[in-house]
C-alpha cells in the first residue's frame, strides 16, 4: 500500500540517489496522454531538489517546458518511490 512520505525526501531516499540509479520520469504530452522516459540517472541536491538530465530536443524536456508537472519513480531494494513535482 502507498502512503505520502510529505513534503520533503526521507534520508534513504536521498542515498538510494546518491548512487546516480536510474529513475522513469513521467510527463504530460501536448495532447494531455501521458508520456514516460528514462533518465539514466538522478540524484537529491537537498532534500527538495532532485537533477536529473534529459535531452535538449527531447519530448520529456518538451512537455516540462510546456506543463512543468513531473512523476519520477525510482525502484531500489527494499524501495518504491513516486515522487511528483514541478521542474
Amino acid at each position: 500500500m502507498s502512503q505520502p512520505l510529505g513534503q520533503t525526501l526521507p534520508t534513504n531516499v536521498i542515498q538510494h540517489l546518491v548512487g546516480g540509479n536510474p529513475v522513469i520520469v513521467g510527463t504530460t504530452d501536448a495532447d494531455g496522454h501521458p508520456y514516460l522516459s528514462a533518465a539514466g540517472s538522478c540524484i537529491a541536491l537537498d532534500e527538495r531538489t532532485l537533477r536529473f538530465a534529459a535531452f535538449s530536443n527531447g519530448r520529456t524536456l518538451a512537455n516540462i517546458r510546456r506543463d512543468g508537472r513531473v512523476f519520477l519513480e525510482t525502484l531500489g531494494d527494499d524501495l518504491v518511490v513516486g515522487i511528483r513535482g514541478l521542474a
